[in-house]
């Protein structure tokens, strides 16, 4: 019976500090996505341009194509 219980008891610690730990590293994804909404101002999110970057590369692959 002793045993038993702290079978059930092992079990139960065991359960919870994995949903502690999940919970943990949710919460700071979910900061990281904010952050980096908060990063790219305001509007950025409505705009469909690509980066910078990558319009540069296509300007240049369709200028140098003639």
């Amino acid at each position: 019976m002793a045993l038993c219980c702290l079978a059930a008891c092992y079990i139960y610690v065991v359960v919870v500090l994995v949903v502690v730990v999940l919970m943990k590293e949710w919460m700071e994804r979910m900061e990281r996505m904010e952050k980096k909404v908060e990063g790219r101002g305001a509007g950025a999110e409505a705009t469909d341009s690509p980066p910078i970057c990558l319009s540069g590369a296509l300007h240049l692959t369709t200028t140098t194509e003639k």
